[in-house]
C-alpha cells in the first residue's frame, strides 16, 4: 500500500492538479489516500496495545509474521506527512488557507516527533506555514 501511495496516487495527484487543474480530484485522492494510512496506523496500535497489555506469563511468543515492523510504520507515518503537506499546498494554491493551515500544523507536529524539530522536511513545513499564514492575513 506504501509503495502504491508513493508510487502511484502522490505522483498521480500531483500530476492531475498542475498538469489538468483538477484541484478537487487531486485532493480527494489525496484524503483517501490519508485515510487509509491512518488505518494502517490504528492497525499498528492496537497490535502494540494487545501486546503490551497481555499478561506476560501467559502470552505465545509473536511469530515473525505478526511482530511489528517499526519502519514500516515509520513510512506509513511520514508518507502520511507527506499526504498532508501537499493536500496543504494545493489548498493554498486554490486559495483555502485554513484548511492547509491546519494540514500544515499536523504535518509539523508529525515530522518533528518523528524526524527532529531542525531536520529539513520539518523546516520546509514550517515555511509552508508561515506562506500559508502570510497569505491568510492578507485576505
Amino acid at each position: 500500500m506504501v509503495l502504491f501511495i508513493k508510487k502511484t496516487a502522490l505522483p498521480l495527484a500531483i500530476k492531475a492538479f498542475t498538469t489538468f487543474s483538477r484541484c478537487n480530484s487531486s485532493l480527494e485522492l489525496l484524503k483517501v489516500c490519508t485515510n487509509v494510512l491512518e488505518e494502517v496506523e490504528k492497525s499498528f496500535v492496537s497490535q502494540i496495545q494487545d501486546w503490551c497489555h497481555g499478561s506476560l506469563c501467559w502470552k505465545n511468543k509473536m511469530s515473525s509474521h505478526q511482530r511489528i515492523d517499526e519502519y514500516v510504520w515509520q513510512d506509513v507515518t511520514l508518507l502520511k506527512a507527506t499526504l498532508l503537506e501537499t493536500r496543504a499546498k494545493l489548498l493554498m494554491s486554490g486559495g483555502c488557507f485554513d484548511n492547509g493551515e491546519e494540514l500544515c500544523r499536523t504535518c509539523i507536529s508529525i515530522r518533528t516527533v518523528m524526524l527532529g524539530h531542525n531536520h529539513a522536511q520539518t523546516l520546509a513545513t514550517q515555511e509552508t506555514l508561515a506562506k500559508l499564514v502570510r497569505m491568510s492575513s492578507k485576505i
